[in-house]
C-alpha cells in the first residue's frame, strides 16, 4: 500500500513538474528472503515503512527532445523475522535465525529521454539507480528507434521504460 500527495509547480516548458510527499507500507507472512530450497529468494520483509518526498518531471512532449524523471529520496524501517534456512526440511540442522531491522535514508533516480536524430530514427535512452538499507540497483540503457513514417518530433511513448516499473 502507498499514498502520496504531490502539486505540480507549473513551470515553463514541462507537461509538469510535481513534488510532495509519500508514505508506503509493505508485509510479508513469511521471510522468504534465502536462497535454500524452499525459499522464495526475494524480499520479503514482515514489516516496511517508507515515507519521503519525491519529485516527478517530464519536459514538454512533441519537441526534438523529451525527458522524464523520477527522484525520491525516503526514510525506511524494515523489520524481517528470522530465516528458516531449510523450510522445508522437518531436521533442519541450522533451525531459524535472528530477527533484523534496518533503518536509514535511501534514495531513487530514473531518467528516460528520446531525442530524434532525423524524420525517421530517434535516440532513446533510459538510467536509473535506487539506494536503501536492503537493496541496491544500478540500470542503463541506450536504443536506437527507427520509424517507417516520417516524423517531425518525439513524445512520452518514445521514451525507454524502467525494466522495474515507475518509483513512488
Amino acid at each position: 500500500m502507498s499514498a502520496g500527495l504531490s502539486r505540480d509547480l507549473g513551470l515553463a516548458g514541462f507537461e509538469y513538474v510535481a513534488l510532495g510527499p509519500f508514505y508506503g507500507f509493505e508485509a510479508n507472512d513469511h521471510n522468504l528472503n534465502g536462497y535454500t530450497f524452499g525459499n522464495g529468494g526475494y524480499f520479503s520483509p514482515q514489516r516496511f515503512h517508507r515515507a519521503g518526498v519525491s519529485l516527478n518531471l517530464q519536459t514538454e512532449e512533441a519537441r526534438q527532445l523529451v525527458i522524464r524523471a523520477d527522484a525520491a529520496i525516503a526514510y525506511e524501517d524494515i523489520y524481517q523475522d528470522g530465516l528458516d534456512v531449510l523450510p522445508l526440511d522437518s531436521a533442519d540442522p541450522f533451525g531459524v535465525g535472528s530477527p533484523s531491522r534496518e533503518r536509514g535514508l535511501s534514495g531513487a533516480l530514473n531518467v528516460s529521454a528520446a531525442y530524434r536524430l532525423d524524420r525517421r530514427v530517434s535516440l532513446v535512452g533510459h538510467i536509473g539507480a535506487i539506494r536503501s538499507a536492503e537493496f541496491e540497483s544500478f540500470e542503463a540503457g541506450l536504443a536506437l528507434s527507427y520509424s517507417f513514417a516520417d516524423r517531425a518530433t518525439v513524445t512520452s511513448q518514445d521514451l525507454a521504460q524502467a525494466p522495474f516499473g515507475r518509483m513512488p
